[in-house]
């Protein structure tokens, strides 16, 4: 591993103890954002020289960001650092940085914000950290609190407002307190408008009349992992949220716009290239103190990946794509049928080359069969598909489970408003199979299946699927439903296979057979 400036993708060297990039530009922007205190001799002291990506992460103009990826690059660095950046300049300035539990807290931020205190003292700048009390408090007023994230402390966190929360190893955290948390993010102080619009380069009002909660931030610091990891890449990466487990978020403001705006919501990816403090064996370290999973979440920053994942193969770099709406090709749809809990179905496109592509998707739930009998034939509508070759059900959708065996069936009635459904084969191992079949790679390097960006439902199972402890070969998820759709379509058709013309040996028969079926000037004979 050999760290590079993310901007110019050239190497580091050190000066003193901070490390500058050898390209005399970026280094003049680190330069820039550096905390810099002078002297009694006139003297400039370096108290901070932020990295390239420490940078990109500060001017990131918006309310709720998340610096996230591997595991070492710099991101709680940045976070405090950026908080006495702000504490220095901003009178009366209250911040916030909280772990999951008070260990983490004092063994990370607490012993390292008591040395930095002592730093700071050191330049001329009587800054003093309380250990009693969590805070570093600064000779303009300014206040930086640490926390935790138990139960006692979390309603003293949620009863005042700070002009920066930050979020360490936030994907440790309840993702419900986390959002809640993230609302107290809100400032008053025309200083901090001020500086924030500084920062983002939004000094021209009449541009930028207002910027949100009055230049407040709200800072998440996480490696992939941990029960709050699918909401911070729903939130923050793929902006599309989980309506269904947060519809409030769905809900307008007084303005009568959405409660999540997407463009309020940031990510920045950080990579062990990104910070040259690293000692050299960290990866090695990294590869032996992980699961496979782990070092790819640690690594690599990988979100896709769950310890324990069911569908390891499932990569969304390669498994979704959006490939349009085909024209001229057959298409299906599977179904798995659900009222109180979730039914959810999927549009299938046979491609020419014989691979399967997931087009749109189908979430529903308190809906009765004719509503969403209908909502099957607008969107089939809406794709302009022109005929559906089959819909393939689950048992309950069919009306083959035992409570189905008086009356009209769900099957009749789905029937009935023009989706009849077919059978296929239920068994749920080999349906994983199969679609870990459908997952693995062609000999061109593609993927026998691919889904597009829309099916969020889908690729959300898709990542959060994990063995079930019981039984290893399958899916220990209450909300399976997606997932089940796909085996019955991945079961409705045959398993993928490539044509792969065999090597014959020299005088076998078969060479003549071949010849036959090539028609050559020197064999006029040849069939077809």
């Amino acid at each position: 591993m050999i760290a590079s400036c993310t901007w110019c993708g050239k190497g580091f060297y050190k000066q003193g103890k901070h490390y500058w990039c050898t390209t005399r530009a970026c280094r003049v922007i680190q330069a820039k954002y550096a905390i810099a205190i002078q002297q009694p001799n006139d003297e400039i002291a370096l108290f901070y020289v932020p990295l390239p990506k420490q940078v990109d992460f500060e001017l990131k103009p918006v309310r709720y960001l998340l610096g996230g990826g591997a595991a070492g690059a710099t991101k709680s660095h940045q976070a405090r650092f950026g908080l006495y950046r702000r504490a220095l300049v901003i009178p009366n300035f209250e911040a916030l940085i909280l772990r999951k539990t008070w260990g983490q807290l004092e063994k990370h931020h607490l012993r390292l914000m008591a040395r930095e205190a002592l730093e700071f003292r050191s330049l001329g700048i009587e800054v003093y950290f309380h250990k009693g009390d969590r805070e570093m408090v600064f000779p303009n007023g300014s206040i930086i609190e640490g926390g935790h994230m138990d139960n006692d402390d979390l309603d003293n966190y949620l009863s005042r407002e700070r002009d920066v929360i930050v979020g360490d190893e936030a994907s440790t955290f309840n993702p419900k307190d986390l959002l809640e948390l993230s609302t107290r993010a809100r400032s008053a102080k025309p200083e901090v408008e001020a500086f924030t619009r500084q920062l983002w380069g939004m000094t021209d009002r009449r541009r930028y009349p207002d910027i949100p909660a009055g230049g407040a931030a709200f800072w998440v610091l996480s490696n992939p992992g941990g029960e709050a990891s699918s909401m911070l890449q729903d939130m923050f990466i793929n902006k599309t949220p989980n309506y269904d487990e947060y519809p409030q978020l769905r809900e307008l403001d007084s303005e009568g716009k959405p409660n999540y705006q997407p463009s309020e919501w940031g990510f920045v990816k950080g990579d062990l290239e990104d910070n040259p403090y690293l000692p050299k064996d960290y990866e090695r370290n990294l590869a032996l103190s992980s699961s496979p999973e782990r070092f790819k979440q640690l690594r690599w920053g990988n979100w896709d990946v769950t310890t324990g994942q069911f569908f390891s193969e499932f990569d969304s770099r390669i498994h979704v794509k959006d490939l349009g709406t085909p024209e001229g090709v057959r298409w299906f749809r599977s179904y798995d049928y659900g009222y109180v809990h979730y039914g959810c179905c999927h549009w299938w496109a046979i491609l020419p080359d014989g691979r399967l592509y997931i087009r749109a998707e189908f979430k529903h739930q308190h809906l009765d069969i004719e509503r969403i009998a209908t909502a099957m034939h607008r969107i089939t509508k809406e794709l302009h598909i022109k005929k559906i070759s089959y819909t393939v059900g689950d048992k309950y959708s069919m009306g083959s489970r035992k409570d189905d065996t008086s009356g009209i069936t769900r099957g009749r009635l789905f029937a009935s408003c023009g989706v009849p459904m077919i059978d296929t084969n239920h068994d749920r191992m080999m349906g994983w199979t199969r679609i870990r079949e459908l997952l693995s790679l062609r000999s061109d390097g593609l993927p026998w299946l691919v889904m597009h960006p829309n099916c969020t439902y889908l690729i959300r199972s898709m990542s959060a699927a994990t063995s079930d402890k019981h039984n290893l070969e399958d899916i220990d998820y209450t909300d399976d439903h997606a997932l089940s759709s796909v085996r019955y379509g991945a079961m409705s058709q045959h398993a993928p296979h490539e044509d792969r013309e065999v090597e014959l040996p020299e005088g076998a028969m078969g060479h003549d057979l071949r010849a036959l079926q090539n028609p050559t000037p020197d064999n006029p004979y040849a069939f077809h």
